[in-house]
């Protein structure tokens, strides 16, 4: 079976709720690191400063390269992976698809690790 990858992109990110851009935010106010660059990026906005891979949305969230920035949480990071993972529309993607569908709106370090992690753990797959 040939999975569309842009075509589920596509239904999945409009799915993507406001609840969890608030979740998100939420568990940044627990991320030090993820603080420390928001700062940064503030501060360089205001100041003019040095071009960064790091900016800020009109939601007020930390993105990576244009891409959210998933603050350093076990349960928001869960919470992410889940909402993809079992997904009905893709059910349990194999890790090459799952971490390609998370990758165009989510980051975080170590994420292929972690993701590699989740994936070998799920009872369902």
């Amino acid at each position: 079976m040939h999975i569309n990858l842009n075509q589920i992109r596509v239904t999945l990110t409009t799915s993507w709720s406001t609840k969890l851009i608030d979740k998100i935010k939420m568990a940044t106010n627990f991320d030090s690191q993820y603080m420390k660059f928001k700062e940064k990026v503030q501060k360089n906005k205001t100041l003019n400063e040095e071009k960064s891979d790091f900016s800020i949305d009109n939601k007020d969230i930390l993105l990576f390269k244009g891409i959210i920035y998933v603050p350093d949480d076990i349960n928001m990071k869960s919470l992410v992976l889940d909402k993809l993972h079992k997904n009905p529309i893709v059910y349990h993607p194999e890790y090459k698809k799952l971490i390609t569908m998370l990758r165009n709106d989510f980051y975080w370090p170590n994420m292929k690790n972690e993701i590699a992690e989740y994936v070998s753990k799920c009872l369902e797959c």
